[in-house]
């Protein structure tokens, strides 16, 4: 059975799938989501012990010891989570203001807290009459938070839990 050991206090792993093939005699790791909650540079032993047995079966079990680092994994951010898919598409009417990316969700493996968001007004048409803003409801939401709006370009910094974020 694999098993792990010496990692940081507090984090909950998973287990990695371990596969042995016996044409190649090579192993293979496949980890999943299963170190996706330790944090960059933090690292935990993974045992994998295996045995070897003679012509006359006597056996000798040992293990094989792999060091996993953790990474800082992106924050992974889904416009619409009420499609399939990752994006969101909308009709908007011209002249009138409308909100888009309501349902979004956002979330890190690593953390709770988000450091910052940047919102792009992309493929402008009009030029100058064209532009994005934060509601009411955002506004509040951003309290506290450094909030920049600068040619179609919103800038928002400040640690904050992700729900934060979400609301804005």
């Amino acid at each position: 059975t694999v098993s792990l050991s010496d990692g940081p206090s507090g984090v909950t792993l998973g287990t990695p799938i371990v596969n042995f093939d016996p044409d190649t005699n090579k192993i293979s790791i496949v980890p999943g989501t299963a170190f996706d909650a330790l944090a960059a540079g933090q690292t935990v032993v993974l045992h994998i012990p295996y045995t070897v047995e003679d012509g006359d079966n006597d056996t000798i079990t040992k293990d094989i010891s792999v060091t996993v680092t953790g990474t800082n994994d992106a924050p992974v951010i889904d416009l619409d989570t009420t499609t399939t898919g990752s994006g969101v598409a909308i009709n908007a009417v011209e002249q009138l203001p409308y909100q888009f990316a309501w349902s979004a969700d956002l979330s890190d493996v690593d953390t709770s807290t988000l450091s910052s968001m940047t919102l792009t007004l992309g493929n402008v048409q009009d030029g100058s009459a064209e532009k994005l803003f934060l509601n009411a409801t955002a506004i509040t939401a951003a309290a506290g938070l450094t909030v920049t709006n600068v040619a179609g370009v919103i800038t928002i910094s400040g640690a904050a839990p992700i729900a934060t974020y979400e609301t804005i």
